[in-house]
């Protein structure tokens, strides 16, 4: 099993999103599903300043989403808003 180097940030400084017209902010990710090459499962790190945002509300078919925090804290909004603190999971499933 290969360590995984995850020094490789891509930062990213926000932008209008080309159909919702709003900006996310500036973020960093790191897609390390890709560094390894995993095929049936993405793993992906984001650091988010205060006030940014890793997406806007969105829903897949057929996969559900894992949010585990790092650090620091966010705002999960499904149905309601959901305070998600250091240590702390979610799991958004697919619609």
């Amino acid at each position: 099993m290969p360590k995984i180097e995850h020094s490789i940030w891509s930062e990213h400084a926000g932008g209008v999103h080309q159909v919702i017209g709003l900006d996310n902010g500036p973020y960093a990710n790191l897609p390390l599903g890709d560094v390894v090459g995993l095929s049936q499962f993405g793993v992906h790190l984001e650091r988010l300043p205060p006030g940014s945002r890793s997406s806007f509300r969105h829903w897949h078919e057929g996969e559900d989403e894992f949010i585990y925090v790092v650090s620091g804290e966010l705002v999960l909004i499904e149905d309601q808003e959901v305070l998600l603190q250091a240590g702390e999971a979610a799991r958004v499933e697919s619609r």
